[in-house]
């Protein structure tokens, strides 16, 4: 699937852990990197344990090696929940 516009398209998925219901990201972008390298600014940020990635200000261990910032150029082209199902209808009686 590629969108209008975009060159590369992905998803992405997070379970809420209150309703238990996965929301879904189609995501495109019209450039992707070729190269990438250690971004030395998330090796100095201060972690704390189990700390989820998206809080912190550098959120990813990589960053592109030629400078161009992909985060800029990120469009939502979907987005979908899929509900939890009820337990009752997941379980047959044996």
């Amino acid at each position: 699937m590629v969108p209008q516009g975009g060159k590369h398209c992905f998803g992405c998925l997070n379970k809420n852990l209150l309703s238990c219901d996965v929301n879904n990201w189609v995501l495109s972008m019209n450039q992707v990197p070729k190269e990438w390298m250690l971004d030395p600014d998330w090796d100095m940020e201060p972690k704390q344990p189990f700390q989820m990635s998206y809080t912190r200000k550098f959120p990813s261990k990589w960053r592109s090696a030629s400078g161009l910032d992909p985060i800029n150029s990120v469009r939502i082209v979907d987005k979908f929940v899929i509900p939890r199902t009820p337990l009752s209808h997941t379980l047959r009686e044996t």
